[in-house]
């Protein structure tokens, strides 16, 4: 049996996987986050690994499971989160910053001036973001002049949240991620495979010490004995939205999925050679295995579930999320679009500046018409990715969808019928990150003897197929473009 572990952005879950795929046991327990100033989001590591050793704990006492039959740990975290603690003690030095925290934002638009030829996207994948790692190393070393010299002098160490995870499962006995994580610091060569010392002048960062980087399925040692009663071996290291993407079975160039959580992520398997990313579209390492690697291109929606969120607790135009999907299904939109860009609109955009507006307005709109708008705006973030990505690859993309607002009737629907294709949700919906940790895990252990083994595991539980004619879509796909505009402070007129 293998444990994965699952740290997003607002708690871990620990999943039991059986030799049969299922998942036998699951344990959940929310996170601490914090905002101490508009923009920043900020986590408690000592919180995250207080909740990661409950949530394991707790799965193998709910099992009843001889611990002798796990064979080995997955983990899967958010990527692109700081970490950086003392080398002797593994005490936090500072907290956790989030992958979608902003404070790096001047500096990024200093720096991203510099790069006149592009360097950033042909060799780290993408242009410079403030989710990049290392914008927040050049950040938290301008800003703590003795945390530098920590850094600089190996007594403090710094990594991604696995890197963090794997320290604490192993005592300090191993510091190291694996290709996915480290290909999305932005301090990564993804054509080399290695730490780029060009990419780290580029951000004026000094050559302080880097985390070993391993492939997604390998050795990352064994946890402390105290950890669930036995020493068990690290299997797996991947970043949470690859080990989705080998969860819903895209093993295959064309296959995509698309996780709808908090956020969207859109990825899509590319094969073994890395392409050139595209207007907002990033080239990924997805994951590292028999010595071949495999990439990806990924779109970011930032607001989903905070968006329906947003509609609920904050507007109160519904009671429940649950209510959005009958009352968004009996209701059109009428005109109205809603263009989520709270903090800015991501791909293909990747505009900080946009701003959140409603278009269409009028002594008609009610509650219903904007809950259907609220939905279509998740529906149409993920078509603008699709078309890009499309266009790109010059060839059919067969997605699957995941993560709990994938579990909403009716924006599957809204989504078939904007991208006039069928889609597909997978059972075990919210789980599918973790259970791709266990597969890549179970497969370099032994549970699993080949991709083949798992084929009947990656089924779908249910298709959606497109019902609204392609010219309707299609207009109303052309309304969203020109409210898109708008928020980002472009007339129409």
């Amino acid at each position: 049996m293998i444990i994965s572990i699952d740290v997003g952005s607002t708690g871990v879950r620990a999943i039991l996987v059986n030799p049969e795929g299922c998942i036998v046991a699951s344990e959940y327990r929310r996170i601490k986050r914090f905002f101490p100033n508009l923009g920043w989001l900020e986590h408690d590591l000592n919180d995250i690994w207080a909740q990661c050793r409950a949530v394991c704990n707790g799965v193998v006492a709910l099992a009843g499971t001889n611990i002798s039959r796990i064979k080995g740990i997955a983990i899967t975290t958010q990527r692109n989160t700081l970490a950086v603690w003392d080398r002797q003690s593994g005490a936090p030095l500072l907290p956790a910053i989030s992958w979608s925290d902003n404070r790096t934002r001047e500096l990024c638009r200093i720096l991203t001036e510099r790069d006149v030829s592009g360097l950033f996207r042909k060799r780290a994948g993408r242009e410079l973001t403030t989710t990049s790692i290392g914008l927040k190393l050049r950040w938290i070393m301008d800003a703590d002049t003795k945390l530098k010299e920590r850094l600089l002098s190996q007594t403090a160490r710094w990594g991604t949240l696995d890197t963090w995870l794997v320290w604490k499962l192993t005592e300090g006995g191993v510091w190291a991620t694996d290709y996915s994580n480290a290909a999305t610091t932005s301090i990564y060569d993804l054509v080399d495979r290695q730490w780029s010392e060009t990419l780290m002048r580029m951000l004026d960062l000094p050559e302080i010490p880097m985390p070993d980087v391993r492939p997604t399925m390998g050795d990352y040692g064994e946890t402390e004995k105290n950890f669930i009663g036995r020493s068990i071996p690290i299997a797996c290291v991947v970043g949470d939205q690859y080990a989705s993407l080998f969860g819903q079975g895209c093993i295959t160039p064309g296959m995509a999925k698309c996780t709808l959580g908090t956020g969207g992520f859109f990825i899509v398997n590319i094969g073994h050679k890395p392409l050139p990313s595209i207007e907002g579209i990033t080239t990924r390492i997805c994951w590292h295995w028999d010595g071949k690697t495999t990439y990806g291109f990924e779109g970011v929606v930032l607001h989903v579930g905070t968006l329906l969120d947003w509609l609920c607790n904050k507007m109160r135009i519904v009671e429940t999320l649950a209510q959005t999907a009958p009352i968004g299904a009996n209701a059109e939109s009428g005109g109205v679009y809603i263009v989520p860009a709270f903090s800015g609109l991501a791909s293909p955009c990747w505009d900080p500046d946009a701003k959140a507006i409603i278009v269409g307005l009028s002594l008609d709109t009610g509650p219903a018409q904007l809950v259907r708008a609220g939905l279509e705006a998740v529906a149409f973030q993920v078509q603008d990715i699709m078309g890009v990505m499309q266009n790109c690859l010059g060839q059919e993309i067969k997605l699957r969808l995941d993560g709990n607002v994938a579990m909403n009737d009716t924006l599957m629907q809204i989504v078939a019928d904007q991208l006039q294709t069928q889609v597909e949700r997978s059972s075990s919906s919210e789980y599918r990150s973790a259970l791709g940790a266990a597969f890549l895990a179970g497969l370099h252990t032994g549970q699993w003897p080949n991709l083949d083994a798992l084929t009947t595991i990656w089924g779908p539980n249910q298709a959606f197929y497109p019902i609204k004619d392609h010219r309707e879509t299609g207009q109303i796909y052309r309304g969203w473009q020109d409210a898109v505009k708008r928020s980002r402070g472009h007339s129409t007129v």
